[in-house]
């Protein structure tokens, strides 16, 4: 089974994550995106929330912080696994959906879980709640 190895962007705000609703298939995911083969996931993570997100919104470099590591079944994808390295971070201006994304979602807790993808609603979902990142 093929895996994609993404960098993914935990932002919250007001007790809720931010989730990107894309154009391509229909369950909730993180902002992030695949790492480059030359960059490091950090890298990785800042281009793609400036890509999905909007040059209205920018990444605070030193908020970045490293979450966790998650594997489960990719959103949208049969097949495929995807590792996500997580990462807490907090933005800079107001984040808005770039061409990629259709709609952006504050998700929180008590939020139906059925448009999560599995990898948020498996593994980092529960870890926000355990960490009492969302309450």
């Amino acid at each position: 089974m093929r895996t994609l190895k993404k960098a993914g962007a935990i932002v919250i705000k007001s007790n809720k994550v931010l989730l990107c609703k894309p154009f391509a298939f229909n369950d909730l995911i993180l902002p992030g995106g695949v790492i480059g083969k030359s960059e490091t996931p950090a890298d990785a993570l800042i281009r793609e929330v400036k890509e999905e997100l909007g040059n209205a919104s920018k990444p605070n470099l030193k908020s970045v912080k490293y979450f966790g590591t998650y594997t489960d079944v990719a959103a949208g994808k049969k097949n495929t696994l995807v590792e996500i390295q997580c990462f807490t971070v907090s933005l800079d201006g107001h984040p808005r959906p770039s061409d990629e994304i259709k709609e952006l979602i504050w998700f929180k807790k008590g939020d139906d879980k059925k448009a999560l993808s599995p990898i948020i609603a498996n593994h980092i979902l529960p870890q926000l709640l355990r960490h009492k990142l969302l309450q």
